[in-house]
């Protein structure tokens, strides 16, 4: 990556990085910042990486520090706390017009707001709910369509279905619209 390149993306990766691996608990050295930097392809002097917080600070990104022997940061601030991603989680996995799949890929994608370490814990906490799953994968195809016809003013219609015993469609009002 030419050195412009690098200066440009550099502190978008920055605070990707301390969104990403930081909270109150897990904080990061300067040492182990610029570390995960090189690793990027991002050379970074202690003293511009010191720059670089102030600014993401000066910016509204709130990036706390304290200091042992070394300088420790973290990012405090999230837009949901843990407890607003339970619910989002456990909403998603007793949804059961949500499949499987999806409930897992949701539920990593939620975790994913609290951070590694935290949404590692939240991954962990798990609850089965007694509900089941459908199969059909094409209810987000449904939703977004629905969406569509919402925002462009045009009307919908559907076919109501109940299934019988032996799982098969039988069709309410004379299978009219």
């Amino acid at each position: 990556m030419s050195r412009s390149a690098e200066q440009k993306v550099k502190l978008l990766v920055l605070y990707d990085i301390l969104q990403t691996l930081t909270d109150e608990d897990h904080p990061l050295s300067t040492d182990e910042l610029i570390a995960l930097l090189s690793a990027k392809g991002i050379s970074v002097e202690r003293k511009a990486l010191l720059r670089d917080i102030d600014t993401l600070n000066e910016w509204g990104f709130e990036v706390l520090s304290f200091k042992k022997k070394c300088y420790y940061f973290y990012v405090a601030y999230r837009r949901f706390d843990v407890a607003e991603l339970r619910i989002l989680i456990d909403a998603v996995q007793s949804a059961s017009f949500i499949s499987e799949k999806r409930t897992i890929e949701f539920t990593e994608k939620i975790a994913e707001l609290a951070g590694k370490n935290k949404g590692e814990a939240l991954k962990k906490g798990f609850v089965c709910y007694d509900t089941n799953k459908h199969n059909n994968s094409h209810v987000f195809y449904g939703i977004d369509i629905l969406e569509n016809a919402i925002e462009s003013k045009k009307q919908v219609s559907f076919l109501y279905f109940d299934y019988d015993l032996d799982k098969n469609k039988v069709y309410r009002k004379d299978k009219t619209r």
